[in-house]
């Protein structure tokens, strides 16, 4: 039986690894701020070949660990701000219900909003939500909705089946049914994931930034010294933060994608077949 979904790719890998290098880099260079120690200081006494292969593996761990704070941090919290693309395209409850926010989910949203304000500032798209489709394309599309939980289901209540829940249903429809849309599903899943996790990555380098800053200030202060402006880490700290509101956007981007490719291609691949164990008549009908 060929193997519909591919377990590993060159994309799977480089979404965590980056982003796991990236972070790993920037605790290094934090450290050696802070005892003029990096991240090699903590791997003694290994030759170089071993150095580099244990800091992949570190990289490629702690890329994981970093896709899943990112799932749950940006991710979540654009879908509270636009709602989930898939029934954005199709106007179906598009933002849900308006849920009181916890304090954690006002400091993503935050942080969220401050990425589309530099991201409309500079590049003239002021807008994160998803358009909806086309009403003729919209209307196809909700009526092969209704025939597929109808028949294949038997959902009673089609109209709160649609609006609640049906993207994943027809993702697992396009992964059995659509081969040639498959790889491109994939290939988006991975670059969502990359762009989001490496946001999340540049996030923290300029929390880190920011609190190493705040921390030397607050020891100047309370030690009557001299504040000392440092414009090396007004610029990296300024570029993290961009390179956040850029990457946010490219995330955002292929989220887009990844969802309006699985909604075409159940369109254009789900027609009712009838059951051989369905009435004559019943199956005359469709």
């Amino acid at each position: 039986m060929p193997t519909k979904q591919n377990p590993f790719s060159i994309y799977d890998f480089l979404g965590y690894l980056i982003p796991g290098a990236i972070l790993l880099l920037s605790v290094s260079g934090l450290l050696s701020i802070f005892n003029n120690q990096t991240f090699d200081y903590y791997i003694p006494d290994l030759p170089a070949t071993y150095q580099v292969a244990t800091f992949l593996a570190a990289a490629y761990i702690t890329g994981h660990v970093v896709g899943i704070i990112s799932s749950f941090s940006i991710e979540k919290s654009y879908i509270r701000l636009n709602g989930y693309p898939s029934r954005c395209f199709l106007e179906h409850n598009p933002l849900g219900t308006d849920t009181p926010k916890t304090r954690m989910e006002k400091f993503w949203d935050t942080h969220l909003k401050v990425a589309q304000l530099i991201c409309g500032g500079i590049l003239g798209n002021k807008s994160y939500a998803t358009d909806a489709l086309k009403p003729p394309i919209v209307e196809i599309i909700n009526a092969k909705l209704k025939c597929y939980f109808s028949n294949e289901h038997k959902s009673s209540d089609l109209e709160k089946t649609i609006q609640s829940e049906y993207f994943h249903h027809i993702y697992h429809y396009c992964v059995e049914n659509a081969p040639n849309h498959l790889s491109k599903i994939q290939n988006y899943v991975a670059l969502y994931g990359l762009m989001r996790n490496t946001a999340f990555t540049c996030l923290i380098a300029f929390w880190l930034i920011a609190i190493e800053s705040l921390a030397q200030i607050s020891h100047a202060l309370s030690a009557g010294s001299k504040l000392d402006f440092s414009a090396p880490k007004l610029i990296v700290g300024s570029a993290a933060l961009f390179c956040f509101s850029i990457l946010y956007l490219g995330f955002v981007k292929f989220y887009k994608r990844y969802s309006l490719e699985i909604i075409m291609a159940f369109s254009v691949t789900y027609s009712y077949k009838p059951k051989s164990h369905e009435p004559f008549l019943k199956r005359r009908l469709h």
